[in-house]
């Protein structure tokens, strides 16, 4: 306490972080699908998530982020003109299977599973989706 002296501090090596990402919009009831099989997944492991997720027929964008089972939602501001819509969620856990958490978001954006899902503009310049 304020002497300068060192304290050990403990890691948790089961503790890791996964983001994912799908350029354009996502269908509001499979994005929520996809959350919900999340928190009855791993609930109990994801200490912390949040996101950004661009919904279909929506000007706004979604806001999600939680703490293990607790979860909320909330549309904020539209996106901007020229401005590609995306999905982008970043999560932090333990013991979390990255394989089978991208494969669950693959399937709720219809997206190839090996896929990067970095977003940017197609061939033409416009956005992708």
């Amino acid at each position: 306490r304020g002497t300068g002296g060192t304290r050990e501090v403990s890691w948790d090596d089961d503790v890791s972080s996964l983001v994912l990402r799908h350029p354009g919009r996502v269908d509001l009831g499979r994005i929520g699908d996809f959350v919900e099989g999340l928190l009855e997944a791993y609930g109990n492991d994801m200490l912390r998530y949040k996101g950004i997720l661009a919904i279909a027929d929506r000007d706004e964008r979604l806001i999600f982020q939680g703490v293990h089972r607790i979860t909320g939602f909330d549309y904020g501001r539209p996106w901007a003109e020229g401005e590609c819509p995306e999905c982008l969620i970043v999560i932090i856990g333990r013991r979390l299977d990255d394989a089978d958490i991208r494969s669950r978001f693959a399937r709720a954006v219809g997206q190839d599973a090996t896929s990067t899902g970095v977003p940017g503009a197609g061939p033409s310049g416009a956005c992708p989706g």
